[in-house]
């Protein structure tokens, strides 16, 4: 449509100049005059033409420029994004770390290892980590893992560079433990769910109190007293002892280190 607006106005004027040739130079006074009325209007739909030329041919260049701009400012956006994530994952892993480390110096504890966690596995069968670390660098099997005052796990299988971690919540991870609040002792035990646990052989006239803290006791020949097990979710009292679930302090799934200690 503008294209055929543009040759039709270019018509006129190619009419208007021929005519008003042959006027001036072919016609008298009269014939002048009247090509004067005739080539005004088309002069100034010339000019208004050239305007809307120059706009569109501007409104097009501005438009280029904005699209430039914009696309530069998506680039330069995208880059801040990546650059923001990386330093955020940076941020979380110093955190990480230095709560260990802080943990590790509370405690006192020589010879604990800081240990990268690099794989993890949650089935129905069981529940394991492979940790950073193995015989080359002094670990061994039933070395205990832990994580901020919560029992992670310990050590079952040790090879040259790495380890396996046979974690809490597995249903063969037995602990010796006790409430914080009435000191009922019980056994706990996982059972293949990150979500929660068991406290069992808890005699029935025991005291019990929901969200009450779990430690472990120290009894037993592998998990030392004092570490943080989770807490009683809900409790019911069946025959001589309580059916008792325990909800894990711990995420198990976003952990990325955690600290093996000897006893």
């Amino acid at each position: 449509m503008q294209i055929k607006r543009i040759i039709t106005v270019a018509s006129m004027i190619v009419i208007a100049c021929i005519v008003s040739y042959f006027s001036y130079f072919f016609a008298g006074e009269i014939m002048k005059n009247f090509s004067c009325y005739f080539l005004y209007p088309t002069l100034k739909v010339q000019a208004d033409l050239v305007d809307s030329v120059k706009d569109l041919i501007y409104d097009r260049k501005d438009m280029k420029y904005i699209k430039k701009t914009i696309y530069q400012l998506h680039k330069e956006c995208e880059g801040l994004r990546a650059e923001n994530i990386k330093l955020l994952a940076v941020q979380n892993a110093i955190q990480e770390i230095t709560e260990i480390a802080e943990f590790r110096k509370q405690y006192n504890m020589e010879n604990a290892r800081i240990s990268r966690i690099l794989c993890k596995h949650f089935s129905p069968q069981e529940h394991y980590f492979l940790i950073d670390g193995g015989s080359d660098q002094g670990l061994a099997c039933d070395m205990v893992v832990v994580y901020n005052n919560c029992l992670v796990g310990k050590i079952e299988q040790v090879y040259a560079r790495y380890s396996k971690v046979i974690l809490v919540t597995d249903e063969l991870c037995k602990v010796a433990a006790y409430c914080a609040k009435t000191q009922s002792n019980g056994i706990y035990q996982g059972c293949n769910n990150i979500k929660k646990a068991s406290l069992l052989y808890v005699p029935h006239f025991k005291d019990m109190i929901l969200h009450d803290t779990l430690l472990s006791s120290g009894q037993g020949t592998i998990f030392p007293a004092g570490f943080s097990l989770g807490s009683i979710e809900s409790f019911s009292s069946d025959g001589l002892h309580y059916q008792i679930t325990v909800k894990p302090h711990l995420d198990f799934e976003s952990l990325t280190h955690c600290l093996v200690i000897t006893r």
